[in-house]
């Protein structure tokens, strides 16, 4: 097996990740693998390759999986290529290698928080996306983040231009999709999603010397399966199942 080269640090490799953060990411393909039987699927950011090869290897027609690293993808095609796998290298917020209307399917993982223009990323995907096709799209939750990310909306983790709430990856989103469903990973009591509330636990934490023991509380219970979620829902990561609006 070859390796990465690029050592991003937000690069999540099998063999090399392991515990939630792995399982975070595996279960985001493990749901949308029963929406691709027959479809040609685009994987965005498909970073090491796994995803599209879980994508594939659940019936999808065709996967085009594309990353703006060309060691990504180089590792990718090294590891997880396919027949019907075309790892590509692009630009998420460009797609140039990707024909308006010809695809099925779209799978977006933690990929928004990182982009310089949102909106053109979204504007991307769906010149590209059949009228009709669907998307599934995650991102870290700002509510149930660090409250100086909630303070300042600027985000702690250095490799993140912004990260959303649920209201404003809606409102993103329906510019141009049907937002058909948010779901979520790593649910938590919508209480303990309470400013004052995180405030006071926060303190407690320090105090107590136990800072570890708010993962444990918030995120550890519901686990990292995708699942529905209510509006008063705080889950660690946003899911958006949504469809392309008909021209």
């Amino acid at each position: 097996m070859s390796t990465i080269s690029d050592g991003h640090p937000e690069r999540l490799v099998p063999g090399e990740a392991s515990g939630s953060l792995l399982d975070e990411h595996m279960d985001r393909y493990r749901y949308v693998k029963q929406f691709v039987a027959g479809k040609v699927v685009l994987d965005v950011a498909c970073g090491a390759g796994y995803g599209a090869a879980m994508l594939k290897d659940s019936g999808a027609s065709k996967v085009i999986g594309v990353d703006l690293s060309a060691h990504a993808i180089e590792y990718a095609k090294a590891n997880w290529q396919r027949d019907g796998i075309d790892f590509r290298v692009d630009d998420a917020q460009r797609l140039e290698s990707i024909s308006d209307r010809s695809i099925d399917c779209v799978a977006s993982f933690e990929t928004l928080e990182h982009l310089p223009d949102a909106n053109a990323f979204v504007k991307q995907l769906a010149r590209v996306m059949k009228p009709g096709a669907t998307l599934f799209i995650s991102t870290p939750n700002r509510r149930v983040g660090r409250l100086k990310e909630q303070w300042t909306r600027k985000p702690v983790n250095p490799f993140h231009v912004y990260e959303f709430t649920r209201s404003e990856l809606s409102s993103l989103l329906k510019k141009d999709f049907v937002v058909d469903e948010i779901l979520g990973q790593c649910l938590i009591n919508p209480i303990l999603a309470l400013l004052p509330v995180q405030i006071v636990l926060k303190l407690a934490f320090i105090a107590l010397k136990a800072r570890n023991l708010r993962e444990r509380i918030y995120y550890r219970a519901s686990g990292t399966k995708v699942q529905p979620t209510s509006p008063i829902s705080q889950p660690r990561f946003l899911i958006a199942r949504c469809t392309r609006r008909s021209e």
